[in-house]
């Protein structure tokens, strides 16, 4: 079965916050963390044509990597378990179980800890050729699902009705999603990737290298894409309580929580651009909600 044969539509809401509908801008929202209740958000995507890869390959087992709050993770153990696989999950570094760790296992994912100096060769071709040879025939999909398949996915997270829009924006990390909306947005639209990371990071570089890869010559016809950073609020993964109260009052204000590692860092530069008018009047704005809550831990 194709994964996305499992989710359902994904709406499109309209932010209502005053601080949204500046100078005639309208901004809304591709709720992608509403078309499946486990396996949300640009997981699906970037994982649909890793695991028909893995099936057409006659793998019934997908093995992955990542931090011990991974998305990427937890979507990997539910779709796995949606459609009869088996998984495994190789978590870096030495941790007690997290609510997404938690939430794996109850997916049915087998879960191995790794040093960060292992977890470093996740890449390495002779340390998964060892790997592999420790757990068994698996189909292997690199952390985030970030490869051409994965890019592939990506392709159609938009719709016909999606590219009217004039800007679209996106949190990113390792560029997979972006690569994906770049290469299949109309030329006239904008893209903004909002980076979550404190450091100089290369995402851009990135970007454009996932794009080559599915694409040679991509960069040179997808149009405008600009990285927005320094909105990381003391780096990947960090908070703080201007970006608690500002998530809170999100909540309050659109009726939905965005997750503190991505969507909430992206709202809140949003709304900083609106406020210093960096949009033009009656511009139509389109923000791709990536989802990246942990679903709830099934009782017993």
């Amino acid at each position: 079965m194709d994964l996305i044969d499992l989710l359902q539509p994904a709406p499109v809401q309209r932010l209502a916050s005053a601080a949204f509908n500046l100078h005639g801008v309208e901004v809304a929202v591709k709720r992608l963390d509403l078309q499946h209740p486990l396996v949300h958000g640009n997981k699906p995507y970037k994982l649909r044509f890793n695991i028909l890869a893995a099936s057409s390959q006659g793998y019934d087992t997908l093995l992955t990597f990542g931090g011990p709050w991974s998305n990427h993770l937890m979507a990997t153990a539910a779709a796995a378990r949606c459609l009869g696989l088996k998984s495994i999950g190789i978590v870096r570094g030495s941790h007690s179980p997290t609510p997404a760790m938690r939430f794996a296992e109850t997916q049915g994912m087998r879960l191995i800890g790794v040093s960060r100096e292992q977890y470093a060769r996740k890449e390495d071709p002779a340390w998964l050729e060892w790997l592999t040879g420790q757990t068994g025939p698996c189909f292997v999909i690199p952390e985030g699902g970030s490869n051409r398949e994965g890019v592939r996915g990506c392709l159609s997270l938009l719709s016909d009705t999606d590219k009217a829009y004039d800007t679209l924006c996106c949190a990113c990390g390792t560029g997979t999603t972006a690569a994906g909306l770049a290469l299949s947005k109309d030329r006239h639209q904008r893209l903004l990737i909002f980076s979550p990371f404190k450091a100089h990071s290369t995402l851009a570089l990135d970007i454009g290298r996932r794009m080559e890869q599915f694409l040679p010559g991509a960069q040179e016809t997808a149009g405008e894409l600009t990285v927005v950073d320094g909105f990381h609020f003391g780096g990947f993964g960090k908070s703080t309580p201007e970006l608690e109260s500002f998530s809170n009052e999100f909540h309050a204000g659109e009726g939905f929580l965005p997750d503190r590692v991505y969507n909430a860092k992206m709202f809140f530069a949003l709304r900083e651009m609106l406020a210093e008018g960096r949009f033009r009047p009656g511009e139509r704005v389109l923000v791709i909600g990536t989802g990246g809550h942990v679903p709830p831990v099934p009782a017993g």
